[in-house]
């Protein structure tokens, strides 16, 4: 030490020193000193910061804070006086260096020693000659620097100055002191922020962390000289880090990262599972299946920060998927399972295009289960989502396949069909947890490919990987917002259940259940509530409660309320129990259960009230109504004082208004500026006055403002709903829930007002009436609508498996039998609902359907001209030919043929296959377009299979003598005694009948034949 004392001794030097803030255990600062001129100091800052957080490993941080790098060996660090340069390490404890550069830390082991009482760093300069350089301990909390200065020259001027404070917090007040030597007359200072002065000792403020290097030029009239002194201003740290995973499977290991800016001093985490860190980039490992808040609080000499993220941990009793193989193309069967990773696979005849990837076999499901050129496999599981986001699913495979997640009654990706390696994809947002999902893959003639893949904002197109083969256990968990408010307090809860649960059962602690996974409630009434959520899935369920979670606050005491739910009578009452009742004049009651409201007719109805003390609040006010205009003009919903007075109303160019007078103005008005209302619906408007500022909201939400002040004018003016004071502008429409507050309600209170309640006015009260209630079939019935309160919309069911949306319809009951018919009837407030049971008898024609003769008639049996029959095709090698051309047929076409006339023909169906249809002039379609028209013969359709057979063909039998008996069957199938058949519904004799061609499951030949008349049949 006494040699680096001399040597400091021998500096020519000005120092500047810069003051900063204790962090952690404890910070000590660094001086740099200057050699004499000529040589190259480096200029650099450091910090040094004494770690004793854990017992037996103290640790001694340097930090390089800005400035010239230091190479290894070119300078010296002493502790306590003692060198020890080669005993600190790089950025962890075994890391080995070379430089020491900006934002580097070097780290000494102290095992149990105390804080060293000083640190010395010696430098041979840039340069690497000429007397050491140094930086010395200036004391504790600090960081000070010098910079070389010339030696002056007798008679010249020297620029010098100090700083009361160096470095704090912005904003930072600094006073400046010149200390130049050859007396200077003139004095230029560069703060080094875009700002200058030319006093001698000027004082300055710092506002916005940064370095600045502060400026002198002292100067006379033959001489001057300039120095610089750094200031440095720190501001609070901003939190922020990223975690290597939001979601999987316990136990979940996460590497948390942090990303805080503002030079954080100190770290301290949070997982939320009763565990904490205080490292800055730690690891932690959750070892219960949850969702967990994790908290990241970073700290520095000017404040904290706060940043939080969500982790969600699901229990997998295993991993993979299951995968169920069958030795057919069906999926039927006694079925070979095992546990997948994922879903790729490729047999060896495929392997040319997909090869195997890791240790996925190339022939699976050869080699394990064994497979001819038929197989099917199905994979069921759960699919573990990272985070919330969308994501695309790629499905390949030869032949068809088909992906389900969530919903196991709609198919996200259909690749069906017989194909080669074919690929489709889907989109879907997914939340960050488990759900359901099943695969299915059929293959025929070999070369069987079957992938899934998946890519998302976040990451590329990768096999899909993240599965749970069995039902992960449900960990319940939920949010709430808010916590606290004025009732009626709404609050939007908000499940965050892990383990794919399907069920939700919610208990808000008031009476009331939900079984919505993400409700909405609403508290009417003050008190302390305790929620429960019970989460469940297949196999597992469970139960999370928040005690005391919600407070529901009584609500601002109004001066006046007038709900206006009496429904009759000339009195409208004031519930706030202040007993400031109102008399109606003309206005119109319209009530049910418990809700109501008045009409007004524009014309001469209103409300008076009189005037009280009360009714004129001086300091703040509120006036709030529910208000259904019908018409425009200016009109009053609400109002207090003569023309120039307080409340709300519509004007007919403007639109919803309100205005107030005060002491220190005439009467200000603001307005909505979306003009003209929509007519016939309900709004909530609310006009407040705090003493400061006049606002208009309009369905909760803040529509137009002004600054505003002076204490209220009173009044000896009735309160006037629907009018104004001389009962002129008048309100044409409806009005409820009218109120006056002597305080101004905040915009939570008028939101919430807006969601709790729904505006006065009662369903549609549906009633009906039938010209016949009884008749043999066909019967055709007119009904009539007779409800009251002014429907707009009608949906009726008339129990025969059909409905209508006419208000007033005609419905022809076709079949025998008794019917139940309803009618749900709505307008603006909501649906109401008759159903009369066994209301339509109808009963049998009086021909009965017993067996009948029927005599000769020269024409014979046909189809109708219009009828069509339309089918889907299942089977390969399907064709069709009309007129002179014909048309190949691919799985899933959609054929539609339509009689161009009346027409005899012949068509035979065995089970699904069609392989007869003659008819003289068609038009054929195929999935929508019209292919042509013209005859079909014999030979020119053939339908390998089909589904999904409908008709309107319609058979006229004609009377003509008898040869052929028919039956009908439990399927309405007819047969002939040579097993000729036909499907016939409603068909009587001489009349129309409907021909359903749907012989799915029956005789391997149905057939139906016209070629000169149909002859006896019955009906069984």
């Amino acid at each position: 030490m006494k040699d680096n004392d001399a040597a400091a001794s021998e500096v020519i030097a000005v120092v500047i020193l810069i003051a900063v803030f204790a962090v952690a255990a404890g910070i000590v600062g660094v001086v740099m000193l200057s050699n004499p001129q000529g040589d190259e100091a480096p200029a650099m800052l450091a910090s040094v910061m004494y770690d004793n957080s854990t017992a037996d490993d103290h640790r001694l941080i340097l930090r390089h804070e800005g400035g010239d790098p230091l190479r290894k060996g070119e300078f010296q660090i002493f502790v306590n006086g003692e060198e020890r340069t080669d005993e600190f390490s790089g950025e962890s404890e075994s890391t080995d260096w070379t430089d020491w550069e900006n934002g580097q830390t070097l780290t000494l082991g102290l095992g149990s020693d105390p804080e060293p009482d000083g640190v010395l760093i010696t430098s041979d300069g840039i340069a690497g000659s000429g007397t050491a350089w140094m930086l010395h301990l200036v004391g504790e909390g600090a960081i000070v620097t010098v910079v070389p200065t010339p030696s002056p020259t007798p008679g010249t001027v020297v620029a010098a100055f100090s700083a009361n404070s160096t470095a704090g917090s912005a904003p930072l007040i600094v006073q400046f002191t010149d200390t130049s030597t050859g007396n200077p007359n003139e004095w230029y200072w560069n703060f080094g922020d875009n700002t200058t002065s030319g006093v001698q000792n000027p004082t300055h403020t710092f506002t916005t962390p940064g370095f600045y290097t502060v400026r002198l030029t002292a100067s006379t009239t033959d001489d001057s000289d300039t120095t610089t002194r750094t200031i440095t201003v720190v501001g609070p740290p901003t939190a922020n880090f990223s975690a290597s995973t939001t979601s999987g499977i316990i136990p979940l290991e996460v590497q948390f990262t942090d990303h805080s800016t503002g030079t954080p001093a100190s770290w301290s985490w949070d997982f939320g599972d009763g565990t904490n860190a205080t490292a800055q980039n730690p690891s932690h490992t959750y070892t219960t299946a949850g969702t967990y808040t994790v908290i990241l609080t970073v700290s520095n000499a000017a404040g904290t920060d706060t940043a939080t993220s969500t982790i969600r941990v699901s229990a997998c009793a295993g991993l993979g998927l299951a995968g169920t193989y069958y030795p057919n193309r069906e999926w039927i069967g006694e079925g070979v399972t095992r546990i997948d990773p994922r879903i790729w696979f490729a047999d060896n005849e495929a392997n040319t295009s997909w090869q195997k990837s890791g240790t996925d076999e190339y022939n699976w499901p050869i080699a394990t289960l064994g497979k001819d050129d038929q197989f099917s496999v199905i994979y069921e599981g759960y699919l573990i989502v990272p985070e919330d986001a969308t994501y695309t699913f790629y499905l390949t495979s030869d032949d068809g396949s088909w992906l389900w997640i969530d919903d196991m009654d709609t198919v996200l990706i259909d690749n069906g069909g017989y194909h080669s390696s074919t690929t489709k994809t889907a989109n879907i947002h997914l939340t960050a947890g488990s759900h359901q999902i099943r695969a299915k893959m059929f293959e025929n003639l070999g070369k069987a490919v079957f992938h899934l893949e998946w890519s998302s904002p976040a990451f590329a197109r990768t096999p899909v990987e993240d599965f749970c083969h069995d039902p992960i256990a449900v960990a319940a968990s939920f949010t709430a917002a808010p916590q606290s408010g004025t009732a009626p307090l709404q609050v939007q809860f908000t499940d965050l259940s892990t383990g794919a649960p399907t069920a939700w059962l919610w208990d808000f602690g008031d009476g009331t259940t939900s079984t919505e996974q993400h409700p909405v409630h609403i508290y009417t009434a003050p008190g302390t509530y305790t929620v429960s959520l019970t989460a469940a899935n297949a196999a597992f369920s469970d139960t999370a409660t928040r005690t005391d979670l919600i407070t529901a606050e009584t609500p601002t005491i109004t001066e006046g309320f007038w709900p206006m739910d009496e429904g009759s009578g000339s009195i409208v009452y004031d519930k706030s129990g202040n007993g400031y009742n109102g008399t109606i004049t003309g206005a119109g009651w319209i009530s049910c259960a418990d809700r109501g409201y008045l009409v007004f007719d524009g014309s001469s109805d209103s409300v008076s009230i009189p005037n009280s003390a009360g009714l004129n609040p001086t300091n703040a006010v509120t006036y709030e109504a529910w208000a259904y205009p019908t018409e425009y003009d200016t009109d009053k919903v609400i109002q207090k004082r003569d023309w120039d007075g307080h409340g709300l109303d519509l004007d007919k160019w403007n639109g919803w208004q309100g205005g107030v007078t005060t002491t220190s103005s005439s009467k200000t008005t603001i307005e909505w500026g979306e003009g003209r209302p929509t007519l016939n619906r309900w709004y909530l408007l609310a006009l407040t006055y705090d003493g400061s500022t006049l606002r208009l909201y309009v369905d909760g939400e803040e529509k137009a403002s002004t600054p505003l002040t002076g204490t209220l004018k009173t009044s000896t003016s009735p309160v006037y709903i629907g009018s104004d004071a001389n009962t002129q502008k008048l309100f044409n429409g409806s009005i409820a829930n009218a109120a006056i507050y002597s305080t101004a309600l905040s915009p939570q209170e008028i939101g919430a007002h807006y969601a709790a309640f729904t505006p006065a006015g009662c369903p549609a009260d549906a009633a009906f009436s039938a010209d016949v209630v009884s008749g043999t079939a066909p019967l055709t019935v007119q009904f009539t609508d007779l409800s009251t309160r002014h429907p707009t919309a009608w949906l009726w069911d008339f129990g025969d498996g059909t409905s209508s949306r006419v208000q007033n319809p005609f419905h022809i009951y076709a079949d025998p039998g008794t019917y139940t018919v309803s009618l749900t009837a709505s307008n603006l407030f909501g649906p109401g609902t008759e159903t009369k049971t066994g209301y339509i008898t109808v009963t049998s024609p009086s021909s009965g359907y017993d067996i009948l003769l029927i005599t000769e008639h020269p024409k014979g049996g046909y189809l109708r001209n219009g009828g069509y029959m339309e089918f889907t095709v299942s089977g390969l090698w399907s064709r069709i030919k009309v007129g002179e051309t014909s048309y190949e047929l691919n799985q899933g076409d959609i054929v539609h043929i339509l009689l161009n006339k009346d027409q005899a023909g012949k068509i035979h169906i065995a089970e699904q296959d069609i392989n007869a249809f003659i008819l003289d002039d068609i038009t054929v379609s195929i999935n929508g377009l019209t292919k042509g028209s013209g005859s079909i013969g014999d030979g020119d359709i053939w339908i390998n299979t089909s589904s999904g057979m409908v008709s309107t063909l319609t058979l006229i039998v004609p009377q003509k003598n008898a040869w052929t008996r028919f039956e009908i069957d439990g399927d309405q199938i007819l047969y002939g005694k040579d097993k000729r058949g036909i499907v016939l519904t409603g068909l009587v004799p001489g009349s129309d009948g409907t021909l359903n061609l749907d012989i799915s499951d029956k005789p391997s030949s149905s057939e139906i034949h016209y070629d000169g008349g149909v002859k006896e049949y019955s009906f069984i």
